[in-house]
């Protein structure tokens, strides 16, 4: 069990020889999906592979991928208890490996921002990778929030009041024994979707790979928005952007990240809607950070080569071959367009958006269709035009 950080580039031959040697006889394995009374409490082994936390619950360390694999064979082959039992030890582990993650940053965070280069911390993305890992802990999760306890024939030992979910709507359900006081599967399942969307990532090679990429982030992002966003939501959502604003190369809203890192625009547009009405500062601040596109930056660093498992641009020339760009520049132009929107009658604001369009939006039509927007936002019908806006209009108009 290792971190996938630490592994060399992945082909469709590692997954294949792997796929051969896998195997379901780990003790600990076994423990994790056979019993809900598996815990710990005397463990004190806080390194990076330690098969418990500091709660003495279990956790799963295998490349996310296949563990979730596995989750998704448990489902398929009849064993939702067992699914949903490795799903909770999957999701634990990837939280606490956050948590270390942001604290070898901080750590490492003045010499970090002074070079001015980061390291790709994962070539292989987990939305948008064939064996579709985040979707199948935010599904088997889900799963949990609406079953009734028919269909889950003997699962009312896992959980007290699993028959509260017949209406078949999303409910916080009683919190298993391995989650925080508070949480439900629910909440797990959000947290779990956030962390996957807004992991830093290199963008695949190949136009398939690449639309595969956008498509099940916008698949993603539309299950989610099913969701009704509640206060203990509204806490994950805060949790969550804080975390990937402040958790450096590791993180898609980093301060510094790789030049060909997957772009956060459609990530952060649904941040930026869903905490808008809760906490603007910081959907402001997540959606201003998102807006950056580095790709077309000709002086935006490469990033660290040094380590073997880095790989070098897909191409010699100034730009690598990103056959959805059209695709992200258009989703960059909707991050701004939602932004300016938002920001009508704040001078400061409306200012700042401004500010970061000029920056970061390079393509020329773009621009003109913000201006555009600005234009219409600012002279509605219903209300009296928005000088600022008509400002940023002119300005945008002008370029």
């Amino acid at each position: 069990m290792t971190d996938s950080s630490n592994r060399p580039h992945r082909t469709v031959f590692t997954r294949a020889i792997e796929a051969c040697d896998l195997h379901w006889q780990d003790s600990h394995l076994q423990h994790i999906i056979s019993s809900d009374l598996y815990t710990n409490y005397c463990y004190h082994d806080d390194t990076e592979n330690s098969l418990f936390d500091s709660h003495g619950w279990p956790l799963w360390h295998e490349h996310v991928p296949t563990a979730c694999a596995r989750v998704d064979a448990l489902r398929s082959h009849g064993y939702p208890r067992e699914a949903l039992r490795l799903a909770i030890a999957i999701v634990n582990t990837l939280r606490r490996q956050q948590q270390k993650q942001l604290e070898m940053f901080r750590a490492q965070k003045k010499e970090l921002l002074h070079r001015g280069v980061t390291s790709i911390t994962n070539l292989e993305g987990w939305v948008g990778h064939p064996l579709d890992p985040i979707g199948t802990l935010f599904s088997s999760l889900m799963e949990a929030c609406r079953v009734d306890d028919e269909s889950f024939h003997g699962f009312s030992d896992f959980t007290e009041n699993m028959g509260q979910c017949k209406s078949l709507e999303y409910q916080h359900l009683p919190a298993h024994k391995f989650l925080e006081e508070g949480e439900s599967y629910l909440t797990l399942a959000v947290e779990v979707a956030l962390i996957g969307l807004g992991q830093q990532r290199i963008m695949p090679d190949g136009l398939y790979a690449q639309e595969k990429v956008c498509r099940n982030e916008e698949q993603l992002i539309s299950k989610l928005q099913e969701i009704e966003l509640d206060d203990t939501l509204v806490k994950i959502f805060r949790k969550q952007a804080v975390f990937l604003l402040e958790a450096g190369p590791y993180s898609g809203l980093g301060e510094v990240i790789h030049r060909e890192s997957v772009p956060m625009h459609t990530f952060a547009k649904y941040l930026f809607t869903s905490l808008l009405p809760h906490d603007a500062e910081l959907a402001y601040k997540t959606a201003l950070r998102a807006m950056r596109l580095l790709v077309l930056e000709s002086t935006a660093p490469s990033g660290d080569m040094s380590r073997p498992h880095h790989i070098a641009s897909v191409v010699p020339n100034r730009y690598p071959r990103w056959f959805t760009l059209s695709h992200i520049e258009s989703q960059q132009c909707e991050l701004a367009s939602t932004m300016l929107t938002a920001a009508k009658g704040d001078v400061r604001r409306l200012e700042t958006v401004l500010e970061s369009i000029q920056k970061n939006i390079h393509s020329s039509s773009h621009i003109f269709k913000l201006a555009q927007d600005a234009f219409k936002i600012a002279t509605l019908m219903d209300s009296l035009p928005d000088i600022t806006l008509l400002k940023v209009s002119l300005e945008l108009g002008l370029q």
